[in-house]
């Protein structure tokens, strides 16, 4: 599923939203306090209890064949109630860990992980692939997830040595010499993932005896709590995203760009791309980068509420030169200053930059 329109009143400081014909990629942006991260907010609780609401209409349409024949139709509107029944039933049932499908996962802006509590070991290990989970689980944010993404991490090991410790004992009782123990390593694709990210770093073994996650870094082993700061989020928001390897969900990413340096940012979201399959990622950003990134996608501005009938939302694409959206950007310079010409007016005694680029018809991508 993903969401193809949004309609929202009033959810404030937002008077006005209104965008359709969304890509599988939507970039919410915007100056500070215009309430971009209400909207996804009140988005994300929309979709965990679907009922028709005076302040947001949202459209989905279906990207999997269980859908089509769960909802018999392409797509429901949250406007009316039987649609709002049947993305119920579909976004309101459990789901195994390893695969989240037609669901949401929400990652906040407040990523810090807190006290992790010690995995309490237990001779009976059962497979966390296997265990399903409540369905409103990722819902609630990474800081709620990442104890149960890293317990089961470590399960996942010990699992694995479990089933190659009984089947080696079953080859022994019936008198084989020689023994096929190819069991996939679990960790890998942590491993490549980690090394995509984090390269020459790599991601070593580990044991649930340890609690903890090792690296190795020009030949020494360190904690994963030795990364900065920004590498541990890049590997807590993958890890957590590998281990349910979601497949048509909608994806909202508060401030992906957090504590991170572009090419990081760049990085993180091309492997949470790359994992899974029809995914769309909503992502509410003031980065430069990732605007410019994805211009050929959904760029939507938010621009601050001037009237109750004006839409605020601004579709803003890689041709885009309408001084409706270079006004908007005027007053981020950041933004503006990713563009790739930009003409810079500088007075005798002060600089005319901001105002230039709010009132004349210099366009964020050259001169017209």
């Amino acid at each position: 599923m993903y969401l193809k329109s949004i309609q929202s009143e009033g959810v404030l400081p937002i008077q006005t939203f209104s965008v359709d014909e969304l890509s599988d990629v939507v970039v919410l942006a915007g100056p500070n306090g215009v309430g971009k991260s209400r909207l996804i907010n009140s988005l994300i609780s929309h979709l965990q209890n679907p009922t028709p609401v005076l302040t947001s209409t949202l459209i989905i349409e279906a990207t999997t064949k269980e859908e089509l024949d769960a909802w018999g139709q392409r797509e429901l509107n949250t406007s009316v109630p039987e649609d709002c029944t049947k993305l119920t039933a579909t976004l309101q049932s459990n789901r195994l860990r390893r695969n989240w499908k037609s669901s949401v996962l929400n990652f906040e802006s407040n990523r810090t992980i807190q006290k992790i509590k010690p995995y309490a070991f237990s001779w009976d290990i059962t497979d966390p692939d296997e265990e399903s989970i409540g369905w409103n689980f990722t819902f609630g944010g990474l800081q709620n997830r990442w104890q149960d993404t890293l317990h089961a991490i470590l399960r996942k090991v010990e699992a694995r040595r479990k089933k190659i410790a009984d089947k080696a004992e079953a080859l022994i009782l019936a008198g084989e010499e020689n023994m096929e123990l190819n069991f996939k390593d679990p960790l890998a694709p942590f491993k490549e993932a980690f090394s995509q990210l984090l390269a020459p770093k790599i991601l070593l073994d580990a044991t649930a005896k340890e609690q903890d996650l090792f690296f190795e870094s020009e030949g020494s082993r360190h904690s994963i709590n030795a990364l900065s700061s920004g590498e541990r989020e890049v590997v807590n928001i993958v890890f957590d995203f590998l281990l349910r390897n979601p497949s048509d969900c909608i994806v909202f990413f508060d401030e992906p760009e957090l504590h991170l340096h572009p090419e990081l940012s760049y990085k993180l979201i091309q492997t949470l791309r790359s994992v899974g399959e029809r995914n769309q990622f909503v992502f509410c950003t003031h980065s430069p980068d990732i605007i410019t990134a994805s211009l050929d996608n959904t760029v939507v501005f938010i621009s601050p509420v001037k009237s109750s009938e004006n839409n605020q939302a601004i579709i803003v694409k890689d041709d885009d030169e309408t001084n409706e959206a270079l006004k908007l950007l005027g007053q981020s310079i950041g933004i503006i200053s990713l563009g790739r010409k930009i003409v810079l007016v500088e007075g005798a005694k002060s600089s005319l930059d901001k105002q230039t680029y709010g009132v004349s018809n210099v366009s964020a991508y050259g001169t017209n």
